[in-house]
């Protein structure tokens, strides 16, 4: 029930795009089990690509900013650039572990692997 309740707030989540939510019900579904259905991987993988694509969106957007900009304002924009670079890096280093410590080693079979190693 618990799986199933996270499971739904996910998808729930994913239509109103709010990937970190996503992400962290998730989690919540791996930690009942890490043996994942084809939903629930589509889930985590959107989340991760969505919230990674907006986060480089942001760094591109900021890089341009402060090219332009007075230098105080290119200073804000590089501060916000490096904020969102950081971001990023964790998310991905969060993924990277979710799968290198539960997901590959649970794996059942080669579809579920090969697409884990691919998210890698």
């Amino acid at each position: 029930a618990h799986r199933d309740k996270e499971r739904y707030l996910a998808h729930l989540a994913a239509l109103a795009e709010r990937y970190d939510e996503v992400i962290e019900h998730m989690k919540q579904v791996i930690q009942t089990g890490p043996q994942l259905s084809v939903e629930e991987r589509n889930l985590l993988s959107v989340a991760y690509k969505n919230k990674v694509g907006m986060l480089r969106s942001a760094f591109r957007a900021s890089q341009g900013v402060a090219k332009t900009a007075s230098s105080d304002e290119a200073q804000y924009a590089e501060e916000y650039r490096k904020k969102a670079q950081e971001e990023g890096i964790r998310s991905c280093a969060d993924l990277i572990a979710l799968l290198e410590d539960l997901l590959l080693p649970n794996a059942l079979d080669a579809e579920m692997k090969v697409f884990f190693l691919k998210s890698r």
